[in-house]
């Protein structure tokens, strides 16, 4: 594997890493805030439940996204680095 394959799927993960912290970051803002919420036990259940459905759904979006365009800015780099000329 060449140096710039290793440092292109280092990056992926990193990004990919980033943006599993910013929505498990994001669930635990929301999770706190609606148990702060002056409401009954069983509505805030049920808003955790709709919010936890929507957040997943949300992230999930999220990480395929971002990983499509690593993935592309993976492909590009590695196709360079094959046309590039050997040093």
């Amino acid at each position: 594997m060449k140096k710039s394959e290793i440092e292109s799927r280092d990056t992926v993960n990193r990004v990919l890493m980033v943006a599993l912290g910013f929505i498990i970051g994001g669930l635990i803002a929301g999770g706190v805030a609606l148990l702060m919420a002056p409401q009954s036990g069983e509505e805030t259940r049920r808003k955790l439940k709709e919010g936890a459905v929507e957040a997943q759904k949300k992230a999930g979006m999220a990480v395929d996204n971002a990983r499509e365009r690593v993935m592309e800015k993976v492909d590009t780099t590695t196709e360079i680095s094959k046309s590039a000329p050997a040093r």
